[in-house]
């Protein structure tokens, strides 16, 4: 309690400060302190790679620490056991109510990365049994961006961009009388999205983009929102998974993903390519990047990208700053920590 007696010295100023903000009230004092969780929906191409699943569990820990909310997750991955898995992970953290949608168009691709959801599927709980039993995606994206306030989603997509590519086309429904465009542009701050190159000049072909590469080239070309792009080159020397099969409990769906998938590749870590698009969408640049923010992507007919110098549009490309053995350290951290 303040007694009506300043103290001497340097702290007056402080004190002065200080009450100035008491008398502002406590809404004037939290405001400088607290900072609303990023809500995000995760859109991934789970079961490709070894990322998607560590990127979905970093985002868990990120909502567990408060600094994100989970709207929901979507696959593109039309593989019937790739929306069990991203089921398995979210009722592993705590979140087994989370929506998840399916795909239900757009290229099928058989390959399921070392068949690790053998395993997941027979050790864990989780409800569904296929992706064929998910709704479909856009019917999902727009039931949340609708009940959203304005401007207040990410999308993080960490796969091939077919679900987004459906979400632009969608047409006014029971949910919203506007179209994808308009309900996009209305309710989403950005799209961070995983592919390209951008280290260099020339082209670059990177599965996120040539997996679908007709939804690649008409939502860059045509997204109403900001895109940050997270290009190989960023996530490609991040190296992570060693400490987390290490330290992590055998029991644990991230710590099985790793083992399955770097005892085939006879790996001791793999890159961190969908990490860095949830680190960023959550937590900015925070001296982890710089952002590239000067021409656009274009995305070839055959999904290679190349950076062009002109026009402008709203994309942008991480450029990396902090040196890559640190981002891997902030990533295993969050991997490791206990979840809730």
């Amino acid at each position: 309690m303040f007694d009506g007696n300043f103290p001497h010295g340097r702290s007056v100023l402080s004190s002065m400060m200080l009450l100035t903000l008491l008398a502002r009230g406590p809404a004037c004092l939290s405001s400088t302190h607290v900072r609303e969780p990023v809500s995000i929906i995760f859109d991934t191409d789970m079961g490709y790679n070894i990322d998607d699943a560590a990127a979905l569990g970093i985002l868990h820990k990120l909502a567990d620490n408060g600094e994100a909310k989970i709207l929901a997750v979507m696959t593109c991955n039309r593989n019937k056991w790739s929306a069990a898995v991203c089921d398995i992970i979210n009722t592993y953290y705590g979140r087994p109510d989370v929506p998840i949608g399916s795909a239900k168009k757009g290229p099928y691709h058989k390959r399921f990365w070392n068949r690790y959801w053998e395993r997941l599927v027979s050790q864990f709980p989780h409800d569904l049994t296929s992706g064929h039993e998910a709704p479909d995606t856009t019917e999902i994206y727009r039931r949340i961006l609708a009940e959203e306030p304005d401007k207040n989603v990410i999308i993080v997509a960490v796969g091939f961009l077919t679900n987004l590519k459906e979400l632009l086309d969608s047409k006014p429904d029971r949910f919203s009388e506007l179209s994808g465009a308009e309900l996009i542009r209305q309710k989403i701050g950005k799209l961070v999205a995983v592919g390209g190159g951008y280290s260099s000049a020339g082209k670059h072909q990177t599965w996120s983009f040539k997996a679908d590469a007709s939804a690649a080239k008409l939502v860059v070309e045509n997204w109403p929102t900001p895109i940050v792009f997270t290009g190989r080159e960023i996530g490609e020397k991040i190296r992570t998974g060693a400490r987390l099969r290490a330290e992590e409990p055998q029991d644990s769906p991230l710590r099985i993903v790793y083992d399955c998938v770097l005892t085939r590749l006879k790996e001791k870590a793999h890159p961190s390519w969908d990490q860095t698009a949830v680190l960023y969408a959550v937590r900015g640049l925070r001296g982890y990047w710089s952002e590239h923010t000067t021409g656009c992507n274009y995305i070839h007919d055959d999904g290679r990208n190349e950076w062009k110098l002109a026009p402008n549009k709203d994309h942008s490309y991480l450029v990396e700053k902090m040196g890559p053995n640190e981002v891997a350290r902030v990533i295993e951290d969050l991997l490791l920590q206990s979840p809730k």
